[in-house]
């Protein structure tokens, strides 16, 4: 029994199994709160995975420490309600009567197939980013790590049998942007960024293991790839209150390789292999309106609230965001993340709309310490609106650090007065006489 809870424990973290690799992304709270439209925005540690051009935003160091992100999916706690409820029942499958085996497989069928529980747990991440530094270059680097993945049942007509796919990921990552103060046709400002990235990773998967086997169990053992990728981004900004964004994730495609994994304690064995992340295309906006409305008859927003939006991956050719079967795809949803966020106090309030479900988020960000909830869902169909799997997301951070916290409040501040010329002599005040001439 106590291996089963193990082998459980482990499969918790699982993930949806694919033939390419995952990216590794910890997604921040804060941006899930928005409905994860962060491209333009980023500012924070999240440029590490939104883009890398937004350091050029900061005007002052952040340190960040001990960043822990926990991301539980709603299925979770009807998995583990059902195992716990029927804990003996599973364990002795085997030996229960043809009646009750028969109720119990078609409760699985029934009800939890369907059920795509999610788990994500990130270690205490640790990250610097620096203010402008020589020459309008900026620079950071951050060491990242996180278990996440899915565990669900599968359909069997004869006996409960799970699916599971863990990745547990460690990144150290170093990004270099440039800010270029002046463009020679357009106006505004210019970042550009690039984040270079290692990636170890350690995977256990399999597509079908049943309750019966999984009772005499250890947990998985782990296959273990790595590889090295980079990132750009883009960071145009013609305003003070308007950002245009675009990012190239893992350019060229991130390449793991794996070692070989032996057979032992009744797994399979697996062979090398290499499989790749692949390239994601994003851009993104965002915007801190003076009124929201017309001219000045719009409400004023104090220079409070920002809104944004992203298109992701707009390159799929597996689901495209146009011209397939029309100028917008009909798998178009499914890349758009739009958002808001509401600064009062020391209080962040979100809101937004990801892959076309709603989304909403609080922070609370103060001296050192940062706080953020989400609540936010993804969409694991073809179409946005098929096949919605919802998610809260926590994250507790201590940050320390020199300029303004966030980017979008430089928009409100008032720069210092230019200091105040002397007046002009009047033709009524006497002018300094010149000084004698030296004698001969």
């Amino acid at each position: 029994m106590k291996r089963l809870f193990l082998a459980i424990t482990a499969l918790t973290l699982a993930g949806t199994l694919a033939a390419t690799e995952r990216p590794m992304a910890v997604r921040g709270a804060r941006a899930l709160g928005m409905g994860d439209a962060f491209t333009a925005m980023a500012d924070d540690q999240n440029i590490f995975f939104y883009n890398p051009a937004g350091l050029v935003q900061r005007t002052g160091s952040a340190f960040t420490l001990l960043d822990i992100p926990v991301t539980v999916g709603n299925d979770v706690t009807k998995i583990i309600d059902f195992i716990n409820d029927n804990e003996d029942d599973l364990k002795n499958f085997d030996t229960l009567l043809p009646a009750r085996q028969a109720a119990l497989i078609n409760q699985i069928n029934r009800d939890l197939v369907t059920l795509r529980p999610t788990f994500g747990f990130g270690a205490p991440n640790l990250s610097y980013l620096s203010g402008p530094v020589v020459g309008g270059f900026f620079w950071g680097a951050g060491l990242f790590g996180q278990a996440s993945g899915r565990v669900g049942f599968v359909y069997d007509v004869l006996t409960p049998s799970l699916y599971y796919d863990i990745n547990i990921d460690a990144a150290p990552m170093v990004s270099l942007a440039k800010h270029f103060d002046s463009l020679p046709i357009l106006p505004g400002h210019l970042g550009v960024g690039a984040t270079l990235k290692y990636l170890n990773r350690a995977q256990a998967s399999d597509t079908r293991v049943s309750f019966i086997q999984l009772d005499s169990y250890d947990a998985p053992p782990l296959q273990r790839g790595k590889g090295h990728g980079i990132d750009f981004g883009a960071l145009y900004q013609p305003t003070a209150r308007l950002n245009i964004a675009a990012t190239w994730m893992d350019f060229g495609g991130t390449q793991l390789k794996f070692d070989a994994l032996a057979a032992e304690d009744g797994f399979d064995a697996r062979p090398a292999r290499t499989a790749g992340i692949p390239q994601r295309l994003n851009v993104g906006v965002a915007w801190t309106p003076a009124r929201l409305g017309l001219g000045p008859l719009g409400l004023p927003t104090g220079d409070r609230l920002t809104l944004a939006a992203d298109v992701r991956d707009v390159l799929n050719e597996d689901s495209k965001v146009l011209l397939d079967g029309g100028l917008i795809a009909d798998s178009a949803g499914k890349h758009i993340h739009l958002g808001a966020e509401y600064r009062w106090w020391f209080l962040r309030f979100r809101a937004g709309a990801n892959q076309g479900y709603a989304t909403a988020g609080l922070g609370i960000d103060i001296p050192v310490l940062k706080l953020d909830y989400a609540f936010f869902s993804d969409e694991e169909g073809d179409f946005a609106g098929s096949l919605k799997h919802s998610a809260h997301i926590v994250s507790l951070a201590l940050r320390f650090g020199s300029g303004r916290t966030e980017a979008q409040e430089r928009v409100g501040a008032k720069p210092a007065p230019a200091p105040t010329p002397a007046p002009p002599a009047t033709a009524t005040e006497k002018a300094p006489e010149a000084a004698p001439a030296p004698a001969n």
